[in-house]
């Protein structure tokens, strides 16, 4: 540590040092007996992993302490040292307040790391840590975090349960605790997902067939549009529609891992990672039929097309009269029709041309009003100037008074 910083003095402090260079019984001992502390607390992390980036990602971090002090009045670094007997660099200013270094004892602003049990943490006489953790956050931010890590509070529907002031105001905590619960969720085992293919030609109700089926079983519902990231703004709906997927869009090992019913996964997005464990139904949209899909597909292999069938359910084609239900029978390797039925979306797009048909009624009004209203006006206008050319010929005749001046001119002249 440089000269200046040896002299510099802090009040409150935090010592983060590895367990086999501090012993508990000296740390306690040395917490009570010191005049100058006015309150403490400390823990033990021994749980804790390294995060994705660290060359050693996934494998277990050293235990190591964490203590927090708070003195009655300021001291210079390397007499706190002393105290210890440990080297400076292990003693660090805390800049933030002191309530933010002690919720860190049990992780409890760090919610992507393992959380610790509040019985662990050891603590001065009289010193209520938890209340002192607690202050600027209310019961209403524990409620908060627990309907996230609950799944309740999703970033598609977080404006039902939380007002304006509440997002913004924990907007850095809420952002950490839908990254605690994505990888909580990714690290909790399976899924169960259903993969269903609807084919058939441009405006026979695909896409709307597919809303319907989600909003019937009351599942939110997440349309991706056609492109090489199509959940870049997918955000924990529970049916996601792949709509008017294109084969050439997407490598076939890519696809196979976004359709995986059972395995519970990630997809590549542009920013992050998201996860599809939660997704219930996967539905496809296409123009093409699902052997032609797969032909075109990028980097299809023989084997990687019964991967596929196994994993899509069951296809639909879909006509304009008709929806032709189809099951994978793996025992002769193909697609088997099961069912038929009348197209029902027709009496959906009736009304939607009905409606469609009111608009172009209710605008033809507009612009019928409008040109009379036109109309009307220059009538008025019309009448107005009438009035005015009738009333300009009653009046006698004026002399110019450019003539009077050039009389006056031709007298002077002459």
């Amino acid at each position: 540590m440089p000269v200046e910083d040896n002299m510099k003095t802090v009040r409150l402090f935090e010592i983060s040092t590895q367990k086999e260079f501090l012993d508990e019984v000296f740390i306690d001992g040395a917490l009570k007996k010191i005049p100058a502390i006015e309150k403490w607390a400390y823990i033990l992390h021994d749980k804790d992993i390294y995060e994705v980036g660290h060359k050693q990602a996934g494998e277990p971090k050293p235990p190591h302490w964490h203590v927090f002090v708070k003195l009655k009045y300021s001291q210079k670094i390397c007499h706190i040292a002393s105290w210890f007997n440990i080297k400076q660099n292990y003693i660090q200013r805390i800049k933030g307040k002191y309530s933010d270094a002690l919720k860190y004892l049990i992780h409890e602003n760090a919610p992507e790391k393992y959380q610790y049990p509040v019985e662990e943490v050891k603590y001065s006489d009289g010193f209520d840590w938890i209340k002192e953790k607690n202050k600027g956050f209310s019961s209403r931010f524990a409620e908060i975090m627990n309907l996230i890590d609950k799944g309740v509070i999703k970033e598609f529907n977080e404006t039902d349960h939380m007002t304006i002031i509440e997002s913004v105001k924990y907007s850095s905590q809420i952002k950490k605790a839908y990254e605690y619960r994505r990888k909580k969720v990714l690290s909790s085992g399976g899924k169960d997902m259903n993969v269903l293919f609807i084919t058939g030609d441009p405006g026979v109700g695909k896409t709307t067939y597919a809303k319907n089926m989600a909003k019937e079983q009351n599942l939110s519902c997440f349309v991706a549009g056609s492109s090489r990231d199509p959940f870049d703004n997918y955000s924990g709906q529970e049916c996601v529609i792949l709509d008017d997927l294109r084969p050439n869009e997407h490598h076939i090992s890519d696809l196979l891992k976004m359709l995986d019913n059972h395995t519970a996964s990630s997809v590549g997005s542009r920013y992050y990672d998201k996860v599809i464990k939660e997704v219930k139904y996967m539905i496809i949209t296409s123009v093409q039929d699902i052997v032609s899909f797969y032909k075109e597909a990028l980097y299809s292999e023989p084997d990687l097309a019964v991967q596929l069938c196994r994993r899509v359910y069951a296809t639909m084609k879909m006509t304009k009269e008709l929806i032709i239900i189809s099951e994978y029978n793996p025992e002769v390797n193909r697609y088997v029709e099961v069912s038929r039925m009348p197209n029902v979306t027709k009496t959906v797009f009736a009304s939607n041309a009905e409606g469609q048909k009111r608009k172009i009624e209710a605008l033809e009004g507009i612009i019928k009003g409008v040109n009379q209203g036109m109309l009307n006006l220059a009538k008025g206008l019309e009448a107005s100037s009438e009035k005015k050319e009738e009333t300009k010929s009653q009046q006698p005749p004026k002399k110019a008074r450019g003539s009077r001046s050039k009389n006056k001119c031709s007298k002077v002249v002459k």
